[in-house]
């Protein structure tokens, strides 16, 4: 680390990561997002490279006999008419509708984090966080933007002073041991009067074009932006996602309007 930005070793575990005194201080958001994920002994185990490459927990693509296009190309989404409560409301295609799981990722996003790798030849390059995940589109199993065999080394976020004001909002069913159901990462920046934003439940992976960092400019600060970030975010105009349950576009948008 410097004073300049952190690096953060691929096998580090999440409680390493979440209680190190830099990320605490520096990146409050992403200590409160890892630690919103799963229970102690899970992130005593799971690494940050681990967390990142996750496959997403829709309960078709576990279910090998169920119709998934992410597990099998071609074979039919079976969420689209099922139980969907907890699948993505925008940024979905006909194909896929599943979510990236992650909360460690939505702070990642809005951090504007980079994704350095190594290839099998042994060249190197770092990828800008939000084009790691790549839409569902026709290809939902078409996952990351990693060629096979290449791997992350670690990942490099930039000292950024906003970053220590800045808060995880999870939305969920209970209050541990939950994946989202709505969530946001806020980095709010007074002298340049910047709220910058990154949602994870839009989408069924965090890219800019969805759940990725978001800059929102304003004239002045307000104890409660509320009203120019709603202005900010994704309509709901459009919405084709889950249909089950009370969590919609309207959960979203209360999540990043908290």
């Amino acid at each position: 680390m410097s004073d300049d930005a952190i690096a953060i070793g691929a096998t580090v575990t999440n409680s390493q990561l979440a209680w190190h005194p830099v990320v605490r201080d520096r990146y409050p958001v992403l200590s409160e997002a890892t630690l919103s994920g799963a229970t102690t002994q899970l992130r005593n185990m799971a690494t940050v490279a681990g967390n990142i490459l996750q496959r997403t927990r829709c309960p078709y693509f576990r279910d090998v006999h169920a119709s998934c296009n992410r597990r099998q190309p071609g074979s039919g989404c079976d969420a689209l008419d099922g139980l969907n409560r907890g699948h993505a409301v925008l940024g979905v295609s006909e194909h896929c509708i599943a979510t990236h799981p992650s909360d460690m990722c939505v702070a990642l996003a809005v951090l504007d984090a980079d994704v350095h790798t190594v290839r099998p030849d042994g060249t190197t390059r770092s990828i800008p966080f939000g084009e790691l995940h790549r839409s569902p589109g026709d290809t939902p199993h078409l996952e990351v933007a990693l060629e096979y065999g290449e791997l992350i080394t670690h990942v490099v976020i930039a000292n950024l002073p906003a970053a220590r004001r800045s808060h995880y909002l999870k939305v969920r069913d209970r209050a541990s041991y939950e994946f989202a159901l709505a969530s946001a990462a806020v980095v709010l920046d007074l002298d340049g009067d910047t709220i910058r934003a990154a949602a994870r439940s839009w989408y069924p992976r965090v890219t800019p074009s969805i759940a990725a960092s978001r800059r929102i400019p304003g004239s002045s600060f307000e104890p409660r932006p509320s009203s120019s970030l709603s202005r900010e975010t994704p309509s709901s105009e459009g919405w084709s996602g889950g249909t089950h349950g009370p969590i919609g576009p309207s959960g979203t948008e209360s999540a990043m309007s908290s």
